[in-house]
């Protein structure tokens, strides 16, 4: 009761205003950044199964055998499946999801430059833009969280 302070069966407890209110900054603060962090690992996603149709039609018509064309598109397919899965666990758990992203996102890269130093500097510029967008989606997760632990 707001009266008198009773327990009353059924009734919802009232949140604070300024709960709700801390929760609304905070979102309005770190929304933008988780949001464009998630779109960054859609593009990923995106760009992985196109990377894996154009490499497949290109190994093929430069006479590549068809289980060595086949293996780095299923590779490609597979990596488009993952982010997609990361894209969708990221609107529930965005700071899980953003750091998980962007670790194997630096994995495959760097385990293709090892491979071939020369994918270092291909498509550079959407690489690091791709790291931005996840570096400043994982900052916010991390400050909407503890904004949210101290509210």
């Amino acid at each position: 009761c707001g009266t008198c302070g009773a327990t009353v069966e059924g009734a919802v407890p009232a949140v604070p205003a300024k709960v709700r209110l801390g929760d609304k900054y905070a979102r309005q603060v770190h929304g933008g950044n988780v949001k464009s962090g998630r779109g960054a690992i859609l593009a990923v996603a995106v760009l992985q199964a196109i990377g894996g149709i154009l490499i497949y039609v290109l190994l093929k018509n430069q006479g590549a055998d068809d289980s060595a064309a086949l293996l780095v598109s299923v590779i490609n397919f597979i990596l488009s499946a993952i982010f997609f899965g990361l894209w969708i666990w990221a609107k529930s758990s965005p700071l899980a999801a953003s750091v998980t992203a962007l670790v194997i996102f630096l994995t495959v890269h760097l385990a293709n430059a090892v491979i071939d130093p020369k994918s270092l500097i291909q498509g550079i510029i959407v690489k690091v833009v791709v790291i931005v967008c996840l570096a400043k989606s994982i900052q916010s997760a991390a400050a909407y969280k503890r904004l949210q632990g101290r509210i």
